[in-house]
């Protein structure tokens, strides 16, 4: 996975979504978490977006502070979980029950 393009489309997805087109500037570093721009509420609407823009899931054990303190953290993640390119789908895989499941 890209770093620079899982970065923009994050980028976007904050500037655009959760600080609704405001003129803050959103650095690598700026702390996101602390300054309250990621909110209980924003970040799960971050981890939506997260899966379905990149494909993936974020595990239970990977949703703590560090990982989304700010958007250098959350790209990292997104990128080492392997999500695909920005505005891939979720693939479909039959696991051992038969049934479909949703792999990212």
């Amino acid at each position: 996975m890209d770093y620079a393009k899982t970065y923009r489309a994050l980028e976007t997805f904050l500037r655009d979504k959760v600080l609704r087109g405001e003129e803050s500037a959103i650095e690598e570093d700026t702390p996101l978490l602390e300054w309250g721009i990621l909110t209980s509420l924003t970040t799960m609407e971050l981890v939506a977006h997260i899966q379905q823009e990149f494909g993936i899931s974020i595990p239970v054990d990977r949703m703590f502070g560090d990982n989304f303190k700010d958007l250098r953290s959350i790209t990292r993640l997104v990128v080492e979980l392997g999500g695909g390119t920005p505005g891939s789908e979720p693939q479909e895989t039959a696991t051992a029950h038969g049934a479909s499941e949703v792999q990212g």
